[in-house]
């Protein structure tokens, strides 16, 4: 029997899907996992990492210092 495949999910794509689950919370996991074509399971673990709001915060300011040290 064959493994499925993993899918690694990029920081953007976390926090997207954060952002979607934000912007309606009466609507239940179930539903929006459905609504995303996310596993429940998926779904909760990336909601429940609130680190990814830092790390996302910590390599847009990494990169804004290289953007603007170029001239």
């Amino acid at each position: 029997m064959a493994r499925p495949i993993k899918v690694m999910r990029t920081l953007d794509e976390q926090l997207k899907i954060s952002k979607v689950v934000g912007r309606n919370p009466c609507e239940k996991q179930g539903d929006a996992a459905r609504h995303l074509g996310l596993p429940v399971s998926t779904l909760c673990i990336i909601l429940s990492k609130e680190e990814i709001c830092l790390q996302a915060h910590k390599c847009r300011s990494t990169n804004e210092k290289r953007k603007s040290g170029r001239e």
